[in-house]
């Protein structure tokens, strides 16, 4: 199979970034895991009778994690689509596979 090293280049591209913004699906996860740790503290707070301003305060560090990292999650999917259409549509350019949208695989067209 000879691949154009154009669309070689491309998919390698578009394979890189994909995998960059899963790498930060991760850090995502952390942020999300810390503000989980917050609200878990502040049944503590709430336990112990602390102040309502600390309270307030728990809530409120651990409410803008969560929108923030949803509001990251959010454009990172967005990108991945992106890059993961790219990446399809980069593949069905080589002779050899064609993407089947029916049966959601790659086909391979070569006689074997």
């Amino acid at each position: 199979m000879c691949i154009d090293e154009t669309i070689a280049s491309d998919i390698k591209e578009a394979v890189a970034r994909v995998s960059c913004y899963l790498d930060d699906f991760g850090s995502h996860i952390s942020h999300l895991d810390f503000s989980i740790e917050n609200l878990e503290d502040l049944k503590e707070e709430f336990a112990e009778g602390t102040d309502k301003d600390s309270i307030d305060t728990y809530l409120y560090i651990a409410l803008s994690r969560i929108k923030s990292t949803k509001n990251r999650l959010e454009e990172d999917i967005k990108i991945v689509k992106i890059y993961l259409n790219y990446f399809i549509e980069s593949s069905s350019k080589i002779p050899e596979f064609t993407y089947n949208y029916e049966k959601n695989k790659i086909e391979n067209r070569q006689k074997k």
